[in-house]
C-alpha cells in the first residue's frame, strides 16, 4: 500500500491556557476590559509568528525544508515531514519506526555506510531544530504572558501519519488536513492535567525523541531534556548544612505519561525547554565546539562538557555548580546569525 501521499510527520500544538474561559468572562465582547486583555494575549502569538517567519526567511538553514507554521484562533500549529520510509507498520501508528527499514532501503540503492550515517545525522539535526523552534516559541510566549500576569501556553509535540491533500482550486497543499500527528498533539493538549499534562509546560512524544536521537550529539542532548526544575517545596526543617556553592536550581526527572490516542498507546514526557531551545542551532554549535579556537568561550566549553560524554545521571546534574547546557537560554529573535556571532566571541 505504498503511496507517495502517505507521509510521516511531526506536529506541535501551542495553546494559550485558559483563553476560552477568559473570553467567556468577557461575554465574548472584545470591547470590555477583559476582552481587550484577551486581544493582547493574541498579539503575543502574532509576535511569535512574525519573529519565526522572519527568522526562517533570513536563516533558512535553521529550519527543515518542510517546516510549516500557522495560527488558528488562540493557538500556533507547527509541522514538518519525516522520510516516508519511517512510516510505522500498517495498523500500528503508535509503534514509531526504527532505522532498520530505511537502512535497508538505502543499502539497496548502493549507498555507502558513510552516506547512510550522514543521512541519519541530517535527519536527526532537522528534527532537533524543530524541537528547538517549538521550545523557543514556547519560552517566548510564557515570558510575555508572565509579564501581563497570564498563565502562558502548553505545547505538545507528536508524530503521526498524514495524507498529502492538494486543493483542486489553487493547487495548494492543505497541510494540516488528514494530519494525525496534529490530531495527536491537539488531543493530548485537550486531556490536560487530569491525564498528567498540566500547566504551561512542553511535552514531547517518545517516537519523536527516538528519531531526533539518530546522531550521538543529539542523543545526548535529548537525554538532557528530561531534567526539569524540581518544583517540590524544600524542607526548610531538615537541619542540614547546604553546600556553600550549591547550584541555584535543582532538577528532577520528568515522568513518562502513557496515554491512549485513537485506541493506540503513546508515551509523552515533559521536557526542559531552556536547553531544548538550543537544539535549533545544533549543527552550528557542534561546529563551534569542535573548533578548538572557540574553546576560550564558556558557552562552547559548557556545551562540549555535556555533549562529549553520555548523558549524566540526575545526581551528577545536581552536584554540578553550573550545568551550563540546562541553563543557557537562546531568546526568540528574527536573526539567528546574531546569536552565533555572540557565541564566537572570546571572553
Amino acid at each position: 500500500m505504498e503511496d507517495k501521499n502517505n507521509i510521516y510527520s511531526i506536529s506541535a500544538f501551542i495553546d494559550l491556557l485558559g483563553f476560552s474561559s477568559h473570553l467567556e468572562i468577557s461575554s465574548y465582547d472584545v470591547r470590555t476590559k477583559i476582552g481587550k486583555e484577551a486581544i493582547e494575549r493574541l498579539k503575543i502569538l502574532e509576535e511569535a509568528l512574525d519573529l519565526t517567519e522572519t527568522a526562517q526567511s533570513k536563516n533558512p538553514q535553521f529550519f527543515s525544508k518542510s517546516f510549516r507554521i500557522s495560527r488558528f484562533n488562540d493557538a500556533l500549529i507547527l509541522g514538518m515531514d519525516i522520510e516516508s520510509d519511517f512510516l510505522p507498520a500498517i495498523g500500528k501508528p503508535d509503534q514509531g519506526q526504527t532505522f532498520g527499514p530505511l537502512n535497508r532501503l538505502l543499502t539497496k540503492k548502493s549507498k555507502s555506510s558513510e552516506e547512510i550515517e550522514n543521512h541519519f545525522s541530517n535527519l536527526s539535526f532537522e528534527l532537533c531544530q524543530f524541537i528547538g523552534i517549538v521550545s523557543r516559541i514556547h519560552n517566548y510566549i510564557n515570558d510575555k504572558e508572565s509579564q501581563i500576569h497570564m498563565p502562558g501556553c502548553r505545547s505538545v509535540i507528536s508524530s503521526g501519519m498524514r495524507y498529502k491533500f492538494i486543493r483542486n482550486k489553487d493547487k495548494k497543499e492543505d497541510y494540516f488536513s488528514a494530519n494525525f500527528s496534529f490530531s495527536n498533539a491537539y488531543k493530548v493538549n485537550e486531556m490536560g492535567s487530569k491525564y498528567g499534562f498540566e500547566g504551561n509546560k512542553c511535552y514531547l512524544e517518545n517516537n519523536v525523541a527516538k528519531i531526533a536521537g539518530g546522531n550521538p550529539y543529539c542523543k545526548r542532548a535529548i537525554g538532557l531534556l528530561k531534567f526539569i526544575y524540581d518544583r517540590d517545596i524544600d524542607d526548610v526543617f531538615n537541619g542540614k548544612t547546604e553546600k556553600p556553592f550549591s547550584n541555584y536550581a535543582k532538577y528532577t526527572i520528568s515522568n513518562l505519561n502513557e496515554v491512549t490516542l485513537f485506541r493506540k498507546k503513546y508515551y509523552f514526557r515533559e521536557i526542559n525547554t531552556i536547553p531544548a531551545g538550543n537544539l535549533q542551532l545544533f549543527p552550528e554549535i557542534i561546529n563551534l565546539i569542535e573548533n578548538k579556537s572557540y574553546l576560550n568561550n564558556s558557552f562552547s566549553e559548557g556545551f562540549l562538557g555535556f555533549l562529549k560524554n553520555d548523558t549524566p545521571e540526575l545526581e551528577t546534574i545536581n552536584e554540578t555548580i553550573y550545568p551550563f547546557f540546562l541553563n543557557t537560554h537562546i531568546p526568540l529573535i528574527d536573526d539567528l546569525n546574531e546569536v552565533l556571532e555572540t557565541l564566537k566571541k572570546p571572553e
